[in-house]
This record gives C-alpha cells, sequence and structure tokens, in this order.
C-alpha cells in the first residue's frame, strides 16, 4: 500500500532529527544516586527511551541547575537538531534563564526548540516568548511609554483595552482608538502613530512588564502561523507525565517527536518543509562518509603545488584550492545519491502552481529572486573586495549600486591594479520591469539586513575606483574615489559568480580574465624543448 503525504513527511521528519538535547531540572544525571526523587528518576528515564526509540538517534539529558554555566550548555547545543526544555527550571520561575538557554540554541542553528510545561495551557508562554523576540527591546519601549504618557495616554485609562487587543493572536488597534475619541484625546501622529499598531504594541509590551532583551535580538517571522524565529520552529506542549489520555495541548514523553511532526505537517508551508528536509537528509548521509580530498594523490605532488600556492600566492590561496578540492568531493557525493523528491510532493506543487496569479506575489517572487542570485555566505562575512560584491552609494541625490567586475586574480592582489578597482553602475528598477526581462536583460535581485528585497538594472559602462582601504568590514562603509571625486560605499551583498560574470561579459563585450593557478615547472632551457 503506497504512503500518504502526511506518512511520507513524518517519517522526513522524524529522519532529520538524528541528535537531541533535553534539558530539565527534574532530570538526573547518569549515575547520579538520589533516593528521595523518584519522580526525577522515572521522567529522565521515560524521556530518553522515547526519544532514543522513536526517532533512533542519539539523546543528551541535562539536568539544569543555577551551577550551570553557559559554556557548559553552548557546547552540549552543537550539532543538535532538537531541543526539549522546561519552561520552569528554577522555583520561583525565572523566564530569563530559560531564555537564555533558547539564544544558545538559535545562536546554534538548532532548527527545532520545544517548550515543555507544567502549565495547563501555554498561551501565556507563547506571548512571553512572542514579545521577547518581537524585534522591540527595553529601552525602547520605555521611550514610547514615556512619550504617551505625556501626550495623555495613560496606563491606568488604556491598559486593559491593550491587554485584549494584543493577547493571544489577536491584534486589533480599533477599541483604543475609539477610547482616545471618548477621552477627547487628540495629538499629533508625527508624535504617536497611533494608527500604526506596532507603536500600540510597543505600548502593551512595556505595560504588561514583559521581559524584553536589551537590545535588538533574533526576530520572530509574523507571517508564520506558530512561532518561528529565524526560521526555527518553536512547539509549546503541556506535560503529562500521570500516563493520562493525550490531548491537543497534554502531550507525554512518548508522543512529544509524533506531535512534533504532526504540527509541521499540517502547517501551510508544510511541503516546502518537507523538500528542504528530505534534500538536508540525503546531505546528511553524505557528511556522515569523511571525504577523501587526497586520497589519491601523492605527498610529493602535493607538497611541489602546495610550495608553489603558499610562496607565489599566499595562504588564503592554498586555503581556496583545499576547499574546492573538499567541495569538489561533497558534490560527487550528492550527486551520487541522486536523490528525488516524492512524486505526491511534485504533484501537490504544481496542482497549487495552477492557483497562482504571479502579479499578485511579485515582492514575493523578487525576493525569491534574491535567494537564487546571492552568495548568502560572503555576504554575510567580512571579506576584501571580491568579484561580485555590490555597493550601494550616493549620486548627487539619486541612489546608485555599484557592482564589482574586477577579476579574482586582481581582487586578491590589489597592489597589482594599484588598487583601481573596476565596476559596472545600476539602478532601482521597477520590480514588474525585472521580472518580465530577468532572463533577457541585465538585471540583480538584491537584499538588505532588513530582508527588504529590490530590483537593480545594469548598465554597460565600466567604472574605475581607486579605494586605498579595501577591507568589508560589517557596519563601516568604504571610501573610494570615482572620477576624481570622493564617494562613500556601502556594502548591501555578493552576487553568486556565474550572475555576476554575465554582468562582466556584457560590460567588457568578451569574457572577463580568469585566473588559474596549476602546477607548473620553473622556467629552464630544458623544459621549455
Amino acid at each position: 500500500m503506497e504512503k500518504t503525504k502526511e506518512q511520507i513527511l513524518g517519517d522526513i521528519v522524524k529522519q532529520s532529527i538524528r541528535n537531541i538535547i533535553c534539558i530539565d531540572d527534574d532530570f538526573l544525571e547518569p549515575y547520579e544516586v538520589v533516593d528521595s526523587n523518584a519522580k526525577g528518576l522515572e521522567l529522565s528515564g521515560r524521556m530518553y527511551t522515547a526519544l532514543s526509540t522513536e526517532c533512533e538517534c542519539a539523546v543528551t539529558m541535562v539536568s539544569y541547575n543555577l551551577k550551570n554555566t553557559w559554556e557548559y550548555l553552548e557546547k552540549k547545543m552543537k550539532q543538535k537538531d532538537l531541543l526539549i526544555i522546561d519552561w520552569e527550571l528554577t522555583q520561583p520561575v525565572r523566564p530569563e534563564y530559560t531564555i537564555g538557554i533558547i539564544n544558545c540554541a538559535l545562536k546554534n542553528e538548532i532548527p527545532y526548540i520545544c517548550i515543555y510545561t507544567n502549565e495547563q495551557n501555554t498561551e501565556g508562554i507563547e506571548d512571553a516568548l512572542k514579545a521577547y523576540y518581537s524585534g522591540h527591546f527595553k529601552e525602547e519601549v520605555k521611550q514610547i511609554s514615556e512619550i504617551c504618557e505625556k501626550l495623555g495616554i495613560l496606563k491606568d485609562e488604556f491598559v486593559n483595552i491593550i491587554k485584549g487587543c494584543f493577547s493571544g493572536s489577536k491584534n486589533n488597534i480599533q477599541p483604543l482608538k475609539k477610547k482616545m475619541i471618548e477621552l477627547g484625546i487628540e495629538i499629533d501622529q508625527e508624535q504617536f502613530n497611533y494608527e500604526n499598531s506596532e507603536e500600540w504594541y510597543k505600548l502593551y509590551l512595556d505595560w504588561c512588564s514583559y521581559l524584553l532583551p536589551s537590545e535588538r535580538e533574533y526576530v520572530a517571522n509574523k507571517k508564520s502561523n506558530g512561532l518561528e524565529v529565524n526560521g526555527r520552529k518553536f512547539f509549546f506542549f503541556s506535560k503529562n507525565l500521570n500516563n493520562e489520555q493525550d490531548t491537543s495541548d497534554m502531550i507525554s514523553p512518548e508522543h512529544i517527536i509524533s506531535k512534533i511532526a504532526q504540527n509541521i505537517i499540517e502547517s501551510p508551508g508544510s511541503i516546502m518543509d518537507g523538500i528542504c528536509l528530505y534534500y538536508s537528509n540525503q546531505f546528511q548521509e553524505v557528511l556522515t562518509h569523511r571525504a577523501k580530498i587526497l586520497g589519491d594523490i601523492s605527498f610529493d605532488a602535493f607538497a611541489y603545488y602546495a610550495k608553489i600556492l603558499l610562496e607565489e600566492e599566499g595562504w588564503d590561496e592554498f586555503e581556496l584550492f583545499i576547499k574546492g578540492l573538499y567541495k569538489q568531493e561533497l558534490e560527487q557525493q550528492i550527486d551520487i545519491q541522486n536523490a528525488l523528491i516524492p512524486e505526491l510532493f511534485a504533484k501537490e506543487l504544481l496542482a497549487r502552481a495552477d492557483r497562482i496569479t504571479a502579479s499578485l506575489i511579485i515582492n514575493d517572487l523578487i525576493q525569491l529572486n534574491a535567494k537564487i542570485n546571492i552568495n548568502g555566505t560572503l555576504s554575510n562575512m567580512n571579506h576584501t573586495i571580491s568579484f561580485g560584491d555590490v555597493f550601494k552609494y550616493k549620486d548627487g541625490n539619486e541612489e546608485c549600486y555599484l557592482l564589482c567586475v574586477t577579476a579574482k586574480c586582481d581582487c586578491r592582489r590589489p597592489e597589482k591594479i594599484n588598487n583601481n578597482y573596476i565596476f559596472i553602475r545600476g539602478i532601482k528598477c521597477k520590480s514588474g520591469k525585472a521580472l518580465e526581462n530577468a532572463e533577457k536583460e541585465y538585471f540583480s535581485f538584491l537584499y538588505y539586513e532588513d530582508k527588504k528585497s529590490i530590483a537593480v538594472e545594469w548598465k554597460k559602462k565600466l567604472n574605475t575606483i581607486y579605494i586605498l582601504d579595501y577591507k568589508i568590514i560589517k557596519g563601516r562603509t568604504l571610501q573610494g574615489n570615482l572620477m576624481g571625486k570622493d564617494c562613500e560605499l556601502e556594502f548591501i551583498c555578493t552576487l553568486k559568480e556565474n550572475y555576476t560574470q554575465r554582468m562582466a561579459n556584457m560590460a567588457f563585450a568578451d569574457g572577463n580574465r580568469v585566473g588559474i593557478s596549476l602546477a607548473h615547472l620553473p622556467e629552464t632551457p630544458a623544459n621549455k624543448n
């Protein structure tokens, strides 16, 4: 009998969870002897057995106490796929400790975070985490609260209404605006934009005394149905430790994994999640085998070529050589996997596509294209100016963009080009125009740190810019000189090489020069014959 879509998705989710960390103050450490803690012994045993059996995975059990250091907890988080954490780690409950551990999980990119609580209703905990990851911080909401108090929007008169407007999944500011009319409060919207629900939400955060970060940290995805922070999914369950029948909210240790899988299956983007997890699982198989990147190369040949790179090209070039071999080996192993998405997934994608009007999702398509043509790794790390780097600068009152089309070999050795880098210029254009001509003209799709996506049309003219300090560091601009005029360059992102090469070919009307280093013999009369 063929499996249903739900069964296939469930298997994929379970296969993706290979390493779990579970943190609870009631757990007992292995071999710990505590005569009076029968509850802790039973809970530790049930949780470990249930998780390791259902997923056939490794389970790390951490008995939490205030002596645990952040360094100790961070080490335990490495390469984990799921964090299950007790909300009540301390008595009385101190949410800042639990949130601190959750931040460790986000830092280590753990994809699933499950909050396990003694509370019968998890809504209050969900609200607390949504507030913490709202993108607002303590000083910000304190300032808006002080402004509103001066304007006559007082906590005593509005607090009960604002709770009803924002608690749970609600987001309705009409009762608040109505209350202002009743009290005869008239204010300039430049002082407080009462038409904007986000401004009222800041007041809600302050008046309800939610725990907030001291500065902006990780931010939740507001479009997600459940709580999702930096792409990491949260799940909330009440503990069911008395072997009672599980309900939708009360879950026993034996059914946590199944419930997480069910929640993912029932989410609106389940097919997309399933495809991502399917390929992640396939690629994970490759990573479990040690790559033989130099297995069939003689030591003498390797040492000789290494000397050429280290002495003539530098350590960076040698490192790129090793990374290139490793990447090539991984790609070959991935290709051998011959991964094919389940047919049911493909059918559902095609059925969904037939119901889509492309003109209604232009912004989404721009964001997708940005994901496709941007080198995310290089965009998010400090580096020296490279082929494909995109900068923003002001030309008078006009906002323009520059794309570096300098050959990679010259970017690595700027002294050989006297620090004169070659760029082409671009301007922001209408999204519809860029999408219509994306395959036949010269456009790029970019996004900023706030994920605002734009389309840029590139021009053919080459520009040479003198840049002395060529190190790109986040938050710092570069100083350049273009045709005798000083300009300030703000780094935006780096395009992938194939997309940059397309623009470079247009500008140079010929293939861009590409530096290649091969093993070669020194020039001697004997070698010339």
